[in-house]
C-alpha cells in the first residue's frame, strides 16, 4: 500500500491506511500474548548476520527463478550445505563459513544497488517502471526474515514479485508497439512468442513430475543430488512399493553423501532387513543406538532382527530395553506392541 501510494500518489495522505495497520498491530498483539513471541523461529545459528547473508542468497535465487525458471526442486540448495527450509539439514561448517566476500552475497548486493539505482532514475521518468522494480523487493520484505521464520527460500513467496516483473514486461511491450519500428516489432512478438512456448513446456514438464509422489522424489533428486534427505524420503518410498533393490540402493547413496544420523541408519536397518540381509540391518540399528541409546524404536526393530537371526538372548535384551524405553517416554501403543511380542517370543 505504502509504495503504492509513494509511487503514485506521493503528496497524498494516508489516513485510509489506518484500519489495515490498525489490524496488523492488532495481530501483533494478539499473538504476542497467547504465544509470547511473534517470531515463527529464531535467527539461524542464533545470528542475524548469518540469516541476512542466507536471505541475500535467497533473494538472488528469486531473481534467478523470475528470469529463468528452471530446476525448481521444493527445499533447493541455496549454496552448498544451505537449503531454503529446514535448517536440521544445513551443514552447520558451510553455515558458519559464510561471508560477505561470497560470490552470491555480492552478486545479490550489487543487484539490489542496481534496483535502487533504477528506481532513482525512473522517479521523475516513469512511475509505472518505479513501482513494479521497487515492488519486487518490497513485496518480499515480510519472508526476509527481519523478524525469524527460519523459511528462507519458497517459490510461493514469488508469486506477488512475479506482479511488479509482469507490469514491467508489459510497460516494455506497450512502449515498444506504439513507438518501435515495423523490424523492433516483428523480433518483439518472436521473442515473446518462444518465451510463451517455452513457460508452457515447463509449466507441463513440471506437472508431470506430481503424477506420483515416487516420480516427485525421484524429480527432486535429480534436482538436489546432495540433499541426503531427500534420498531418505525417496527409499522410504521405494520400500513401500517393495521395490527393495532401488531402496537400497538409493540409502546407500545418502548414506554416502553425509554422515548418518540416527534416522537413516533406522531406515537403513529397516530396508536391509526386508531385503533379507539381517546381519546388514542389525548392524544398523546398533548403528543408530550408539548415536541415540534411548531410541526405543531402533532397540525394537534390533530385537526383530536378532530373534530372526537366531540370536534368542540378544534379542531378549534388546526387547526388554525397547519395553523400558517405551514405558519412560510413554508411548502406550507401542509398549503393548513390545509387551505382546515378549510374551510371544519369550512365553
Amino acid at each position: 500500500f505504502l509504495w503504492y501510494v509513494f509511487c503514485f500518489h506521493p503528496k497524498r495522505r494516508t489516513n485510509h491506511l489506518w484500519p489495515y495497520f490498525t489490524v496488523a498491530a492488532v495481530n501483533v498483539l494478539l499473538k504476542w500474548n497467547i504465544l509470547g513471541d511473534i517470531a515463527r523461529g529464531h535467527y539461524l545459528m542464533e545470528s542475524f548476520v548469518l540469516t541476512s547473508l542466507v536471505t541475500l542468497k535467497a533473494l538472488l535465487r528469486y531473481l534467478q527463478v523470475l528470469i529463468w525458471p528452471m530446476h525448481l526442486p521444493l527445499n533447493p540448495e541455496l549454496s552448498p550445505g544451505i537449503y531454503a527450509v529446514n535448517i536440521h539439514w544445513f551443514d552447520r561448517d558451510k553455515v558458519w563459513a559464510q561471508n560477505f566476500n561470497d560470490p552470491q552475497v555480492l552478486i545479490s548486493i550489487a543487484m539490489i544497488l542496481i534496483a535502487v539505482a533504477a528506481c532513482l532514475h525512473f522517479y521523475q521518468r516513469n512511475k509505472t517502471v518505479l513501482f513494479s522494480i521497487g515492488w519486487f523487493y518490497v513485496s518480499l520484505v515480510p519472508v526476509m526474515n527481519i523478524v525469524p521464520s527460519e523459511s528462507y527460500f519458497g517459490l510461493r513467496y514469488l508469486y506477488p514479485g512475479m506482479l511488479g516483473a509482469s507490469l514491467l514486461a508489459a510497460t516494455g511491450l506497450y512502449h515498444t508497439f506504439q513507438n518501435g519500428s515495423e523490424r523492433a516489432l516483428r523480433i518483439t512478438a518472436a521473442v515473446f512468442s518462444v518465451f510463451i512456448i517455452f513457460f508452457m513446456i515447463q509449466t507441463l514438464s513440471r506437472n508431470s513430475d506430481w503424477k506420483n509422489n515416487i516420480r516427485f522424489y525421484e524429480a527432486e533428486v535429480r534436482e538436489t543430488p546432495n540433499n541426503a534427505h531427500v534420498r531418505i524420503d525417496l527409499a522410504l518410498l521405494y520400500r513401500e512399493k517393495g521395490e527393495l533393490d532401488k531402496a537400497r540402493s538409493t540409502i546407500e547413496d545418502a548414506a554416502a553423501i553425509r554422515q548418518p544420523d540416527r534416522e537413516m541408519f533406522f531406515v537403513q536397518g529397516q530396508i536391509r532387513q526386508e531385503a533379507g540381509d539381517l546381519p546388514g540391518a542389525i548392524e544398523a540399528y546398533r548403528s543408530a543406538i550408539s548415536l541415540d541409546p534411548k531410541f526405543a524404536f531402533a532397540h525394537f526393530n534390533l530385537a526383530n532382527a536378532l530373534w530372526l537371526d537366531d540370536k534368542k538372548e540378544e534379542s531378549k535384551a534388546a526387547l526388554t530395553e525397547a519395553i523400558n524405553l517405551f514405558r519412560e517416554s510413554g508411548e502406550d501403543d507401542w509398549l503393548k506392541v513390545s509387551e505382546e511380542t515378549f510374551q510371544h517370543n519369550f512365553p
